[in-house]
């Protein structure tokens, strides 16, 4: 258990970079390109990893869920890193937090499993604490500005793919190796990514050694290594721990965009933020005690 908790803790801090690198980067490079070029660093890093354990591409047991799960991971990484051009690092990684909500549905819808009143209870928080972020902070001309809420509607739709990625993941966990769920879906993620990169590409500065070195880390650090530490954590811990210890993800991600990128923490950051929080660990707890 403690090699899985050392996991999930790792994921909450290498997370809590996503954001700030790519708001960065986006003085460099356009949205699609941040997204390919992240998502092809983590099929590579996955790859790595796969052929690391004595495994190769033809070892892997090929299945559609594969195929479901690249394609929410192209939704989840092209739209977020759009949706980060028009809203702040503070109030998308908030609101992408219906990611949980989306999973929930999914599996329900999906795989059968039931949903009962704590869960009920859990999705209605988040909803309502996205609601709050959304229209809380900022005078009225703000809040109805087109790139606002633009920004935080695909941020909606990012964290809708993330919960097709995590229902893919979790239909695959019991009979595959990290490497062999993560290379195929986030190598199809890349591909597809990669057309959309190539037809909106974009160099919006010439990148300097800081720049490429931020691209690194978001690839090979941001994304390969935490999701892949995701996978590991969730093979020891139960989903209703493992989901409990990243809930803290959002206030260090917060806590960054405020000391890095100078964003303000507003009323309606902290409410809306506690209120989501708390759905969340609503959702766990009544997982966990599930008859």
């Amino acid at each position: 258990m403690g090699v899985g908790i050392a996991c999930m803790v790792g994921v909450v801090g290498l997370w809590s970079i996503v954001p700030i690198l790519v708001k960065q980067l986006l003085d460099v490079f356009d949205p699609f390109t941040i997204a390919f070029l992240r998502s092809a660093q983590g099929a590579g890093f996955a790859l790595a990893l796969l052929y690391a354990r004595g495994y190769t591409v033809r070892s892997i047991s090929w299945s559609r869920w594969h195929v479901v799960g690249g394609m929410g991971i192209a939704l989840n990484y092209s739209l977020y890193a759009l949706s980060l051009s028009y809203t702040t690092a503070s109030v998308g990684v908030l609101v992408v937090q219906v990611q949980y909500v989306a999973l929930t549905l999914l599996a329900v819808v999906v795989l059968g499993e039931r949903v009962g009143l704590g869960k009920m209870g859990g999705i209605g928080l988040v909803l309502a604490g996205i609601a709050v972020v959304v229209v809380g902070g900022g005078d009225a001309g703000a809040l109805l500005a087109p790139d606002y809420m633009r920004g935080n509607a695909v941020m909606l739709l990012s964290g809708l793919g993330w919960g097709v990625y995590a229902l893919a993941n979790k239909v695959l966990a019991p009979r595959a190796s990290s490497g062999a769920i993560l290379a195929p879906m986030m190598g199809l993620g890349a591909l597809l990514i990669g057309v959309l990169a190539a037809a909106s590409f974009q160099l919006r500065a010439v990148p300097d050694a800081q720049d490429l070195l931020s691209l690194v880390a978001l690839g090979v650090v941001g994304t390969g290594l935490s999701f892949t530490l995701v996978s590991e954590g969730m093979k020891r811990l139960s989903a209703t721990l493992a989901g409990t210890i990243t809930t803290a993800t959002p206030i260090t991600q917060i806590a960054l965009a405020n000391q890095v990128l100078g964003e303000p923490l507003g009323w309606y950051i902290a409410g809306g933020g506690a209120l989501i929080i708390v759905g969340i660990l609503a959702m766990a707890l009544a997982e966990r005690y599930a008859p």
